[in-house]
């Protein structure tokens, strides 16, 4: 927001004397436009992290990011700025510049983001996978599929109740669910789906690990300790206060 902008730049004023380009209008504007694409940056990230993602849950979401600097991107161009709330916020307040000043530095940094988020995704994994997503929609000749699997596809693709079943439940519930009547199609679509689709977990337990395991605790063994402080099952706290004898006071 405008009062942390504020607040920056009293901070920025007690340490340093010489302040003149933070007094520069189009430097703030700059600054304005950095920290409303760094928090829909951040937004991304924080949306990305947590349990029961899998890698197509995530790829929606990096596929929607690319599509949005695509489309900010021809906004800028057209001198539309109303996605970017602090920058427009900041030009309301300040008359002295306009965005057309900074246009073009922005329009490129947007090129360059999405040049680089290109490089680093430069292909969305559901393409080679759409009939895990929906099975009943995919062209099923296009897939390359042995015979047990194809079978198994054309059969779940007519049955209207797992259908009605796939609209109301996870994808990761739905193929659990299948297993009985589809066991190699279910296994095949499982084993795309289990695979961390980010760090965060494997960084939570690393952190975990670390409260844990201090130094004076060096030689302790962490694995029950972190299993339970990672488990998202409540313990059944009744049940374990009657299998425990109470200690009166003497």
């Amino acid at each position: 927001t405008l009062e942390v902008i504020a607040d920056l730049l009293i901070v920025i004023k007690v340490m340093y004397r010489q302040v003149h380009s933070i007094c520069d209008s189009k430097w703030l504007m700059m600054l304005a436009y950095l920290v409303d694409i760094f928090t829909m940056l951040n937004d991304l990230n924080l949306s990305m992290q947590g349990k029961m993602f899998n890698i197509f849950d995530h790829s929606k979401k990096i596929a929607s990011f690319k599509k949005k600097i695509t489309i900010y991107k021809a906004k800028v161009d057209k001198g539309n700025i109303d996605m970017f709330l602090i920058l427009s916020e900041f030009l309301e307040e300040d008359d002295s510049v306009n965005v057309i000043d900074i246009q073009k530095t922005i329009s490129s940094h947007l090129n360059q983001l999405s040049i680089a988020l290109n490089s680093y995704f430069p292909k969305d994994i559901r393409d080679d996978f759409k009939w895990i997503e929906n099975p009943f929609t995919i062209s099923i000749e296009n897939l390359n599929f042995n015979a047990v699997l194809e079978n198994q596809i054309i059969e779940l693709s007519c049955d209207n109740t797992y259908e009605m079943k796939l609209k109301n439940e996870n994808i990761v519930v739905f193929w659990c669910a299948v297993y009985k009547e589809y066991p190699e199609l279910s296994l095949n679509a499982i084993k795309k789906l289990l695979p961390f689709p980010t760090t965060y977990l494997c960084e939570k337990g690393f952190s975990i690990m670390a409260n844990i395991k201090t130094k004076k605790r060096n030689r302790l063994d962490v694995t029950h300790d972190m299993r339970i402080s990672l488990s998202d099952i409540l313990p059944q706290w009744e049940v374990l206060c009657k299998n425990i004898q109470n200690q009166p006071s003497h």
